[in-house]
């Protein structure tokens, strides 16, 4: 028979126990917080990645232009619509086709953008780029109809943490036959890691 007292923890015990687990939340903490923001930029390449072959899908099959238009506050939000003129989307009507707008996922997740051929140079991965915003308006053919000149050709998703160190910086990039492709610019590009930049 045991008596009152002999069953449970003891106070040394107890403050062992609460010693361990604040070493372990002091370690566990910091890369919890790089995987979210991780997460977060990895989300938001995404959706601008998924945008982008929507409107070139979308100019295939309905035999049109067709935009994809990037916010040009910093922001991963984005449009797509019909296009006859103009540097944007319109905010709202029948030509739009489809829309995003980023919730607290995208919070301290940057997004810039390049008009230039330069930025897609082989040695140009490894330093971002710094504007904002902008569009390009697929052909029924499924291709750009003002590369290097007017139209996006690379867009740069990123954490604006300053905090962390090693944050991913995923590039997406549109070539002059329209195809869209996502690198990890951290990553060294080889026949065995294909994510990286090359």
């Amino acid at each position: 028979m045991k008596h009152r007292g002999e069953s449970g923890l003891s106070l040394v015990e107890m403050l062992v126990t609460i010693t361990i687990l604040a070493i372990l939340a002091a370690i566990g903490i910091p890369s919890y917080q790089q995987w979210v923001l991780n997460t977060r930029v990895r989300s938001a390449a995404e959706s601008i990645q998924n945008g982008l072959r929507y409107a070139r899908n979308e100019a295939v099959q309905r035999g049109t232009n067709v935009m994809f238009a990037l916010a040009d506050d910093g922001s991963p939000n984005w449009s797509v619509c019909l296009w006859s003129s103009g540097a944007s989307c319109p905010a709202s009507g029948s030509s739009v086709l489809q829309a995003y707008t980023s919730v607290n996922s995208a919070a301290q997740v940057l997004i810039t953008s390049s008009t230039q051929a330069s930025a897609v140079a082989p040695s140009a991965y490894e330093t971002a780029i710094t504007g904002s915003g902008g569009s390009i308006v697929f052909n029924s053919l499924g291709r750009p109809t003002a590369y290097n000149t007017t139209s996006l050709i690379r867009i740069d998703a990123y954490t604006s943490s300053t905090n962390v160190t090693d944050i991913r910086r995923l590039e997406t990039t549109i070539s002059p036959g329209g195809e869209v492709n996502m690198c990890d610019a951290f990553v060294a590009f080889s026949a065995s890691s294909t994510q990286g930049c090359q």
